[in-house]
């Protein structure tokens, strides 16, 4: 904030300023002085690129991201720079769920930078979202050829081959996931089907009563994974852990005896993916 005082002309400086204030937790402040920075020297596609940053991962802004970005494209033009931007673009279009848009903006990514990893993984993780399974399959090898110790890229690539029913090859992903990053399970926990039906016994059981309640009518049904057609019918994601299928109650016309059976799907491999031991996957 000194050198700022005394040289407030230099963007780079308000740059600088702008990742200190990051690290402190003051986005906001942060996007002040690279708002600075822009207007200083629009060509610097750092506090373009760290703007956008703060928008998706801090502040969930992501048409605030895309805008931040199609102004970057104006001003920046280095390849590398413009792959970052691309990637951003992304990975804000992917959060949006603007699937189709996220991989045309990844694969220009890709053409301008093709050994940077974390568009592989972003891709991967886009082609699972589209249910084109294969074609990720082979993003998220690629990203892991690009750097072995990509966590993300691991786990997403084990989710593929159990899904796919190559389940000890997953095993070996999970466990890599798992170690290159200790917030992954190792080894998700893998129930029989008795058991996991006494886990969600458990699970029903901690519900509030006046929650519960409302589930007497309500079927509860476990399968493996969400299918392509299921996904596709639902308008869902492979990786859901569960959904709801029926009418919500406020859009119900002449009341609840005429509606449908309502219906909880929980996917049961899709749950113990994302846990580590037994007493995580009832809460989850």
């Amino acid at each position: 904030e000194a050198c700022v005082a005394r040289w407030p002309d230099e963007a780079e400086l308000h740059h600088g300023l702008a990742v200190a204030l990051r690290r402190l937790d003051r986005a906001e402040d942060a996007l002040e002085s690279l708002d600075r920075a822009m207007r200083l020297d629009a060509s610097l596609p750092d506090p373009w690129l760290d703007a956008a940053e703060i928008l998706i991962e801090d502040l969930g802004d992501e048409p605030g991201a895309l805008e931040v970005l199609a102004r970057a494209r104006r001003h920046v033009d280095a390849p590398e720079a413009l792959a970052e931007i691309e990637l951003l673009r992304g990975i804000a279009l992917a959060q949006l769920e603007d699937y189709t848009g996220a991989l045309r903006a990844l694969d220009a990514a890709r053409e301008l930078d093709p050994a940077h990893p974390d568009v592989e993984c972003e891709r991967g993780s886009v082609l699972v979202e589209l249910l084109r399974l294969e074609e990720a399959e082979a993003a998220l090898r690629a990203a892991i050829a690009l750097r072995p110790d990509d966590a993300r890229a691991l786990q997403l690539l084990a989710f593929v081959l159990d899904y796919s029913g190559r389940r000890d090859e997953a095993k070996e992903y999970f466990a890599r996931a798992g170690q290159a990053d200790p917030e992954m399970p190792v080894a998700p926990p893998r129930l029989s089907e008795a058991e996991f039906d006494q886990a969600l016994g458990e699970a029903l059981e901690r519900i509030p009563e006046p929650f519960r309640e409302r589930l007497a009518n309500c079927e509860v049904s476990v399968e493996n994974y969400a299918s392509r057609e299921f996904c596709r019918h639902q308008d869902c994601s492979p990786t859901t852990l569960g959904i709801y299928v029926g009418t919500p109650l406020p859009l119900r016309e002449g009341g609840e005896s005429h509606a449908l059976p309502d219906r909880i799907v929980l996917f049961q491999r899709a749950l113990e993916n994302a846990c580590a031991d037994r007493e995580e996957l009832i809460d989850e």
